[in-house]
């Protein structure tokens, strides 16, 4: 009798799926504003350019969201370094996308990285005109997030936001046909027919992010001349907001305007006692008024 050995062989063919790409971005570079100026009576909205390079460091396309979170919640704002004044800003994308000051799953700016690309996200800094704040510096640090399609973080990069607020005051005479302006503006004082005691007024308006000097400079050192006969003068007096002001040179006066788009407006009051026997005719005087903010 023989026997017969025999060997089976079992083989096995196991399959294993090959893992899904995932993208790999990396944001190598941010270019936002780190001193640039904010002007706080201008009338536009002040924008700053916010470029964020990103490259994906893999074959995968990346399909993410980005948001940008600031250190308080709710609305942006910068701080003042020194008044701790705040300065309301927003972070916006193309289309005028505005990026969410929070995490969460379905929120952001949609971006779309191909395999081994690199990009630059522009993104807008837009601070709102109006906000009449103490000079100084104002910031804030960000941290931008690149989200996955389920929030989770694919890559952060934390960078400061800082601009300048620029001291500023300006000028306006009410009842002109003027505006507010940065340089000095000059006044004309109607007094009609001149009478001992003649008086008349303008108002003087002032707005400022910072107390200002308001300088007054008399053409004819606190005299009207008369515009024919300039030897024939005839003096007067200047009280503003209830201050004497001695015109014979410049005169400087201090105050301190409400921070508002408003300001204040400060009487100025001119009189003439005593006429006497003067050369009819036209007299005049020119007075220039500027204003300076003292930080």
């Amino acid at each position: 009798m023989s026997l017969v050995h025999r060997s089976i062989m079992t083989a096995a063919i196991l399959g294993f799926a090959a893992p899904a790409l995932a993208c790999d971005p990396q944001i190598s570079r941010v270019d936002g504003p780190v001193n640039d100026s904010y002007e706080p009576f201008s009338p536009d909205a002040a924008t700053y350019p916010l470029n964020i390079t990103i490259t994906n460091r893999d074959e995968a396309a990346c399909d993410l969201r980005a948001v940008a979170i600031g250190t308080m919640s709710g609305a942006r704002r910068l701080i003042g370094a020194s008044s701790r004044a705040q300065l309301g800003y927003e972070i916006f994308g193309e289309q005028a996308i505005r990026l969410p000051n929070e995490q969460a799953a379905g929120f952001g700016l949609p971006i779309l990285i191909a395999g081994r690309q690199e990009i630059v996200l522009r993104l807008q800094v837009r601070v709102r005109p109006g906000q009449v704040v103490p000079s100084g510096i104002y910031d804030e640090n960000v941290e931008l997030l690149l989200l996955g399609s389920t929030g989770d973080v694919r890559e952060q990069r934390r960078f400061p936001l800082r601009l300048r607020v620029e001291a500023r005051a300006q000028v306006n005479l009410a009842g002109t046909a003027g505006i507010f302006s940065n340089g000095a503006r000059s006044a004309v004082l109607d007094l009609g027919e001149l009478k001992d005691g003649t008086a008349n007024s303008i108002f003087i308006q002032l707005r400022a992010n910072e107390p200002v000097r308001v300088r007054l400079l008399s053409q004819n050192k606190g005299d009207l001349i008369n515009v024919e006969q300039p030897k024939e003068r005839i003096p007067y007096q200047l009280v503003v907001d209830g201050t004497p002001v001695d015109m014979s040179g410049p005169a400087d006066l201090r105050r301190s305007p409400p921070r508002s788009l408003d300001g204040a407006s400060y009487r100025a009051v001119a009189t003439v006692p005593v006429v006497g026997n003067r050369f009819a005719g036209e007299y005049r005087d020119l007075i220039s008024i500027s204003v300076e903010a003292t930080p």
